[in-house]
């Protein structure tokens, strides 16, 4: 299997990858026509309407994603305003992910490749294209660039549109949802690093400076955009927000004990039943 990856021609990996981009798009389109497409979670609506200028002035400072993506989306927002660019983006990102990923699965499997490709699209995704969520889209493009990234830096067959496109992906993933980043990177780190010791020990000093050279260029801009959504975020008001943000994470994103079975643990905390009831309904 690691011989026909390595060795396998040109044309035929052009091949596969012009398939599984196709697949990918035929499976998205049936499964958008099929279902009723919608955020899964509310913080991708409050996305939308901030960006979209539906709760007050638009924003670029969508809070939850990194503000260069914002700005990004902002300035397709004001050339064609009715369109749904903040989804547009994540499903042309969920395509783009799941391609990779069919693509190293179509090159990896040989019986039954195209059966157990589609087992995967359609159970995957229906969770990503029908209840669309950022922090999904977000991890399946952080996986796909580190899955491209590691079989473009240490397979022999070697491609600078591979390292390109793996890096960019690892970008927007990161820019899109920075915790879903930290826990795919977590996640492959055995595997990477599995696949990738062994041919660092052997690689020449090229190799080395040109995984070296990746490697900083992600760790750059990844902090760089991380560094400037923290210094903007530190002014008065948008620091006051983000502590109100944070406090009413814990009330609503976590739930609530029942307070029937609770109900001395929350006298004890001065919370009454009414209270309880506002703090469920979001009304405080």
């Amino acid at each position: 299997m690691k011989k026909n990856l390595d060795h396998a021609p040109a044309t035929d990996n052009r091949k596969a990858f012009w398939i599984c981009l196709a697949a990918n798009l035929l499976a998205a389109a049936l499964l958008m026509a099929c279902n009723t497409c919608a955020f899964e979670k509310n913080d991708d609506n409050y996305i939308s309407a901030i960006l979209f200028g539906a709760q007050g002035p638009a924003h670029r400072e969508s809070v939850y994603i990194n503000r260069v993506l914002g700005g990004a989306l902002k300035l397709l927002i004001g050339l064609a305003p009715g369109v749904q660019w903040y989804a547009i983006f994540q499903c042309v990102l969920l395509v783009a992910s799941f391609t990779v990923l069919t693509y190293i699965l179509w090159t990896e499997l040989k019986a039954l490749r195209a059966v157990k490709i589609g087992i995967f699209l359609l159970f995957l995704g229906f969770e990503a294209y029908v209840r669309i969520q950022f922090t999904k889209t977000a991890g399946l493009a952080v996986i796909a660039a580190v899955l491209l990234l590691v079989r473009s830096l240490f397979g022999s067959g070697k491609k600078l549109w591979s390292t390109v496109s793996g890096c960019l992906l690892f970008m927007l993933g990161f820019m899109l949802r920075k915790d879903a980043c930290y826990v795919a990177c977590a996640a492959l780190l055995p595997v990477a690093l599995c696949v990738a010791l062994p041919k660092l020990v052997r690689a020449e000093w090229r190799e080395k400076a040109r995984m070296g050279a990746v490697c900083i260029f992600l760790c750059v801009t990844c902090l760089g955009s991380y560094l400037n959504n923290q210094i903007f975020f530190r002014s008065g008001e948008w620091e006051d927000y983000r502590t109100f943000n944070s406090l009413r994470r814990e009330l609503t994103d976590y739930g609530f004990p029942d307070y029937d079975l609770n109900e001395q643990a929350y006298l004890d905390l001065g919370i009454s039943r009414t209270d309880y009831d506002l703090y469920r309904t979001w009304n405080y």
